[in-house]
């Protein structure tokens, strides 16, 4: 009986793990639902790259990096390039293949990741995000509690 359920799990895992691969092979958008900030991700093999899109409401973008390992999308700011929005570091894992909408938000405290929001809504769809004019809305790292939709 253990056994079937393992075969199940995996045959759920497979296509979970081909569309991360394959669905964001194209730019694809992460709107993050209710706020005026997403992700913009691409992918090439098993690495991620991007941005942070309009991370103030006003138009700014951070570039961000990240990997997949195991079906998972592991994103956070690069901050070899440019500072991160409040000058944090702060990561997204993209999990819930295939794609439903969640993902958890991280930030770097110094010695480790603490949850910001669990769950962060968004929308996907492919090509860059379009969003609201500047100066709408909240973003996302400017909150400090869990919001739950």
């Amino acid at each position: 009986m253990h056994g079937g359920m393992h075969v199940k799990k995996m045959l759920l895992a497979l296509p979970a793990a081909l569309l991360i691969t394959t669905g964001l092979q194209a730019q694809t958008c992460f709107d993050f639902d209710p706020y005026c900030d997403g992700l913009e991700l691409s992918l090439n093999g098993t690495q991620i790259t991007g941005y942070w899109r309009n991370t103030d409401c006003a138009g700014t973008d951070v570039a961000v990096i990240g990997e997949v390992r195991g079906g998972i999308g592991y994103v956070k700011c690069d901050g070899d390039k440019e500072p991160c929005p409040l000058g944090e570091t702060w990561a997204f894992v993209i999990d819930g293949l295939p794609l439903d909408g969640t993902m958890v938000m991280y930030q770097y405290n110094g010695a480790g990741w603490d949850v910001w929001l669990d769950p962060l809504y968004y929308n996907d769809y492919s090509g860059p995000c379009a969003f609201a004019a500047p100066g709408e809305g909240l973003d996302v790292s400017t909150i400090g509690i869990s919001i739950t939709k």
